[in-house]
């Protein structure tokens, strides 16, 4: 998940892991299908009959064929190809976020001396039993950007103490689950 190259180069690289597969496939094959049949075939059929009035007369619905076909191909794509980087050089005074869609990268630039503090945080849902950490650099006016989510709490805490000693970030706070829920969880 996370190396470092040099004492100012960190690189931490992340992806939804093999169940991206699980959810993004059908959308992908599905908003694939559904081009495929409803408007490539249906535009070869007023092709080949040489109803050019049916063809350009039904702007509307061959627009709506497209829309509910992408409503699916998107996020399907977006699911299966989706991978962030982060990649952190003191050197350079510069922390580079990077979201890959295999097609499209989406790229940003921080400045590290805007951030103040490293902060690790457990983020568990309702009904589970799982947790998420996340590392997160915030700034003097509380936004933040998160370095990484992992599942792993020592990795996390590896990762944050790293952040903090690489950065020289004065402080370092914890998000910690409520004691009072964590009873709840394991009650249920």
């Amino acid at each position: 998940m996370w190396k470092q190259d040099s004492p100012t180069h960190l690189q931490i690289d992340q992806s939804s892991g093999p169940l991206r597969y699980l959810f993004g496939l059908p959308l992908l094959l599905g908003g694939v299908y559904f081009l495929y049949k409803y408007l490539i075939l249906g535009i070869v059929e007023y092709i080949q009959v040489g109803d050019w009035s049916g063809l350009f007369g039904g702007f509307l619905g061959w627009l709506v064929i497209l829309l509910l076909g992408l409503a699916l191909l998107i996020p399907g794509w977006v699911i299966i190809s989706l991978r962030r980087s982060v990649v952190i050089d003191t050197s350079l005074g510069d922390l580079t976020e990077m979201q890959d869609f295999l097609i499209y990268k989406r790229v940003k630039h921080h400045r590290l001396d805007a951030f103040e503090q490293v902060m690790v945080r457990t983020d568990r849902a309702k009904k589970s039993r799982k947790s998420l950490y996340s590392v997160d650099l915030i700034r003097p006016d509380r936004s933040y950007v998160m370095v990484a989510a992992l599942e792993d709490v020592k990795s996390t805490r590896e990762l944050g103490n790293k952040l903090r000693t690489m950065l020289d970030l004065k402080q370092q706070r914890t998000s910690e689950p409520d004691p009072d829920e964590e009873l709840e969880a394991a009650e249920s």
